[in-house]
């Protein structure tokens, strides 16, 4: 220090040289937030500073001329800025730093329904940033999960993107928004399209039975979406993009075809009590027809979709108190053919609508760290309609589905010193179904409702043992009671995580399989209900071993075993001249078992980013004996990245193993074969530039091969996209200065 000094006084005298102070902040990349104790220093010198708990720093006694500042900080890549300073002081330099990869440290909540260190969770917890779903230009939950390791989002005909987790069918792994539960399963599955990525923080992803923490439909495991609420007095983000399919002429030839687009803008304000953001985006998808020489579009459904939330938060001197508001708007079309005919079409419109609407007190208390309750209700409306190439709409082939869900909750977080703590709540919900399918059926209308208790504790020893319990108990109008246990155990020696748990599943029946009626006369299939179905259970165990050598690298082997009971699924029970591919009821008719393992590891070294895993599936039927449907024996998944400065890239895929598409056949006259789908590799690329600390402009590939199949999927082909992303930030105190320079 004594020697800095004496430098800088000595510059004073030096004839024709004049000492110039440099001042400045420095920030988060991602959230702006100033940070503190930042190493800075002059490159080829020994001046420098620290900063202080605002981010600010100033360096004294510099020369006039160019210089090379050096920005180091734990949990951020190293940054180097050139920059010249003349004569006179030079406005504040802003430096953005990149936080690294090193996720092990960020703030989980999903696994025990209270914030923890994602290494410090009793549960293997996948972990996928805002930072990354910007990285690949993610625009909805469904291509933000896409490829991420230890994932697998599959895709049916019409571009609906559906999430399973081991093996486990998509409508048993339960989709949270901030932990409230999303309806509008159509087609048996909820399109995770729906769900757009504004102000999103993070998705939280936890695998195996979660019912003792959240009920229904978690035999799976828990997609939970966490939004963000803003921290700066005021903020504005634009979101552009758009592109085209790649396809080729009748010669060959290739060409671009139709025109897709997303735009979206968020606004947040906030002050020291209070904070508001409000989101918009829109979406347009072209359909495409990955199989031309029928008339049904046999790919992506022509798509409009609009998604809006908005959020206030008021603190007042017990707590907090927020209403959040979203919605979502979708219309599709497309061509469908009569099975009997192919050269008769039809043209069938589709729109959903969910509507939700969240009321939650949160404070703290002496009896508990956090106290909240919670007010939820979600409405969403399916309609479904055909017409003939005439206009006139069919009668006797539509479906009109209106669903609604309540939900009151409260829950209570206490901890004890270090050792012990404990989670519990008491949830009650209420499910309506109502609506009418095809001009021969009778309307329907049905409801559930139940009440529940849990308990979960937290017991960590000192000898690196970690142990959590927890139960559950609900009890349901038609159901009764139901007990759904679990217990966890983790062992941290070191750099080792041993993790293990074991739980029971449980799933009611809803209340669109016990009363549902889909009358498709006109392509000869019809589903109907059953009020007699059981619920599902299923024995869920996970054991794994994870070695965290470093904060930038992680390596974790993982094996599951799931027993499920009583599964639900469609039951053929006639055919007849109108329903000539059948007539199917909702039944509990299997009994299965599905076992397999897991490898991945996550790779940070300096700008480069790897990200790979493997995963091994075996899955049984045991009443016929066969392996279940649509569950590939092997699976990977890759990203690949590198981050330097205002370039970040991006190469990611997935690889899709065989699996058995179809059952073999038996009659009277013949004996069909099984059908097994065909082993598939998506690739994809992202490119982004960052012009200013506001405006950064980005180019994506999605299916960069081009890697289609009209009957298995995948079915859309190569896709070209072009956009921008803008933003502008206020902080609380100050502004950044728009004459001043910005490192990133």
């Amino acid at each position: 220090m004594f020697s800095r000094l004496l430098f800088a006084l000595c510059l004073l005298f030096v004839p024709g040289i004049q000492a110039v102070t440099l001042t400045g902040h420095v920030r988060d990349a991602e959230t702006h937030r100033p940070l503190e104790a930042v190493n800075l220093t002059v490159v080829g010198s020994t001046q420098g500073a620290a900063t202080d708990q605002n981010g600010a720093f100033i360096i004294t006694g510099l020369q006039a001329g160019p210089l090379t500042l050096s920005a180091s900080h734990l949990g951020y890549l190293p940054l180097e800025v050139p920059t010249v300073i003349g004569e006179q002081a030079p406005p504040p330099l802003t430096v953005l730093l990149v936080p690294t990869r090193a996720r092990m440290d960020d703030v989980v909540f999903t696994a025990t329904r209270s914030a923890q260190h994602l290494k410090d969770v009793p549960v293997a917890t996948e972990l996928l940033r805002a930072s990354e779903m910007h990285a690949r230009s993610a625009f909805t939950a469904a291509e933000a999960l896409d490829a991420q390791v230890g994932i697998t989002v599959s895709e049916s005909i019409g571009g609906e993107k559906q999430v399973s987790l081991q093996g486990i069918d998509p409508d048993k792994v339960l989709v949270l928004v901030d932990g409230r539960r999303v309806v509008g399963r159509i087609r048996g599955a909820l399109d995770l399209e729906q769900l757009a990525t504004l102000n999103v923080r993070q998705i939280e992803v936890v695998k195996g039975s979660l019912s003792t923490l959240y009920g229904n439909e978690a035999i799976g495991g828990v997609v939970n979406i966490i939004t963000d609420h803003p921290t700066d007095a005021f903020g504005l983000t634009v979101d552009m993009g758009g592109g085209s399919y790649y396809s080729r002429r009748g010669d060959g030839s290739p060409v671009l075809d139709g025109i897709n687009h997303t735009s979206g803008i968020t606004i947040g304000k906030a002050s020291e009590t209070r904070s508001m953001d409000l989101g918009i985006q829109f979406r347009h998808m072209d359909p495409l027809d990955s199989d031309p020489t029928t008339t049904e579009t046999d790919g992506v459904f022509e798509t409009d979709r609009l998604n809006l939330n908005a959020r206030l938060k008021q603190q007042v001197s017990t707590g907090e108190i927020s209403l959040d508001v979203r919605s979502m708007d979708e219309n599709k079309n497309w061509i469908e053919d009569s099975r009997r005919d192919e050269r008769i079409p039809f043209r069938d419109e589709e729109t959903n609508t969910r509507r939700d609407g969240v009321l939650t007190w949160h404070s703290h208390t002496e009896w508990a760290d956090e106290y909240t309750w919670t007010l939820y209700h979600t409405a969403n409306r399916h309609r479904w309609e055909k017409y003939t190439t005439r206009g006139e709409r069919l009668r006797s082939d539509f479906n009109n589905a209106d669903e609604d869900y309540s939900e009151l909750a409260v829950n209570f977080v206490k901890s004890y010193g270090d050792h012990y703590g404990f989670n519990a709540g008491v949830e009650g919900y209420r499910g309506v179904i109502r609506g009418q399918s095809g001009g021969t059926s009778e309307p329907f209308d049905r409801t559930t409702s139940a009440g529940t208790l849990y308990w979960q504790n937290e017991i960590r020893s000192l000898r690196n043992w970690t142990l959590m319990p927890g139960v559950r108990f609900e009890y349901h109008d038609i159901y009764r009671d139901n007990w759904s246990p679990r217990m966890a155990v983790m062992y941290a020696p070191g750099d080792w995580r041993v993790r293990a748990s074991v739980g029971k599943g449980y799933k009611a029946p809803t209340a669109k399989q016990l009363a549902f009626v889909f009358d498709h006369q006109a392509v000869g299939y019809r589903i109907e209900g059953n009020p007699d179905l059981d619920p599902e259970y299923s024995l869920n165990l996970n054991a794994g071993i994870e070695w965290l050598p470093a904060p930038e690298y992680s390596l974790r082997l993982n094996g599951f075993r799931h027993n499920l009971d009583d599964l639900i699924d469609f039951d053929l029970e006639e055919q007849t001249t109108d329903y000539y591919v059948g007539i199917y009821r909702y039944r509990n008719i299997k009994s299965a078992w599905i076992e397999g393992i897991e490898l991945e590891q996550n790779l940070q070294h300096g700008p480069w980013m790897l990200d790979l895993a493997w995963s091994w599936l075996r899955t049984r039927d045991r009443s016929s004996g066969r392996e279940l449907l649509n569950r590939p024996r092997h699976t990977a998944n890759w990203i690949v990245g590198y981050s330097r400065g205002a370039l970040q890239t991006r190469l990611w895929g997935r690889y899709t193993g065989s699996s058995l598409f179809a059952p073999p056949t038996e009659t009277e006259q013949t004996v069909g074969e099984a059908l097994h789908t065909v082993d598939y590799a998506i690739w994809n690329t992202s490119v982004s530039w960052a012009f200013t600390n506001h405006l950064r402009c980005w180019s994506k590939v999605e299916n960069l091969l081009d890697r289609t199949d009209p009957l298995f999927g995948p079915f859309q082909g190569r896709t070209f996209w072009l956009g921008l992303h803008w933003q502008t930030r206020l902080t609380g105190f100050e502004a950044d200065d728009p004459a001043g320079p910005t490192a990133e």
